[in-house]
């Protein structure tokens, strides 16, 4: 079964993250669920806490690539980039946590929300915490996940107490990094890099929003407004790999679905995703799939 993020056209994620009245979404995931074993550049409003099961794999946060492995947990901040893929040739097996931080601080205006959890979700500078296996919070924070995985199972009766409850100690160990960070005197905001990133955001939009139509490497890097040289630079960078090869990436990825569904040939779905014919939609995807479209179409659309 593939996995997917769906995102709209500005690079936000719509997957539901729970309901409004007790906001919070606990999922398992192995990563080679997602095609490619990896899951795109996204953001959400919502902390992200994802915590390594087994395995290993790394996780992009902005310009920062990070390798993680069984025991580490890493909480992303509001509204910040973030994707993840295969690390070497291992899988990886995750719980990943989304909570509404008003379960921390329950109303507006309130003491816990002023002094604990706006200064967090209102430094841009600071992307993420990681915890590392070997850190000295490792063995209670991963005590409290599997408290948190327990009570999201068995719904028993108050068992949203014992939820709202475990995320407030984990948001202890959060704000204690931050106030870390903010120490070593690293939350200078820098104005060239958020501007780098914003930039990036903007490609990505738009290969998200015009991946079928024949785009081209300077009308991607027109639309973060610098040359194609410097787009090109910074996309490697940050994504490690060049905006061509993401492009193609996502435009197979995209198929994947339409190919199931089986509802279409193979020359209709290259064409409604983006390439000029079969014959090289073909042979992208075999570069990337392993396998033709066709065969690839026989042992999925029964199972669509």
């Amino acid at each position: 079964m593939n996995r997917e993020i769906i995102i709209d056209k500005n690079m936000r994620e719509l997957n539901p993250q729970g309901d409004f009245r007790f906001p919070i979404n606990l999922m398992y995931i192995i990563l080679s669920q997602y095609p490619f074993f990896s899951f795109p550049g996204h953001w959400h409003s919502e902390i992200e806490a994802t915590y390594i099961l087994d395995g290993e794999m790394t996780y992009m946060v902005n310009q920062s690539a990070l390798h993680l492995k069984k025991g580490d947990c890493i909480f992303v901040n509001t509204n910040t980039l973030h994707a993840g893929e295969q690390y070497q040739d291992s899988d990886c097996v995750y719980v990943c946590f989304m909570f509404n931080p008003a379960l921390i601080y329950g109303f507006e205006n309130s003491l816990i929300k002023s002094q604990y959890v706006s200064p967090i979700l209102e430094a841009s500078h600071y992307a993420y915490a990681l915890f590392h296996s070997e850190s000295k919070e490792h063995l209670h924070i991963a005590e409290l996940i599997e408290k948190l995985i327990q009570y999201s199972g068995l719904h028993n009766p108050g068992y949203e107490l014992h939820i709202a409850a475990i995320l407030t100690e984990l948001w202890f160990y959060y704000y204690e990094d931050y106030l870390q960070f903010i120490s070593k005197n690293e939350a200078v905001l820098n104005p060239i890099k958020t501007r780098h990133l914003e930039r990036l955001k903007n490609s990505l939009s738009f290969i998200y929003t015009n991946y079928a139509e024949p785009i081209t490497l300077d009308e991607i890097a027109g639309s973060c407004h610098i040359s194609k040289s410097e787009f090109c630079r910074l996309f490697k960078q940050t994504l490690h790999q060049t905006p061509f090869d993401f492009l193609l990436r996502y435009r197979i990825e995209q198929s994947l679905p339409m190919l199931c569904e089986g509802n279409l040939s193979i020359t209709e779905i290259a064409c409604a995703v983006g390439f000029s014919g079969p014959s090289y939609y073909a042979e992208v995807f075999r570069k990337y799939m392993h396998c033709s479209p066709t065969k690839y179409k026989k042992q999925h659309s029964s199972n669509a």
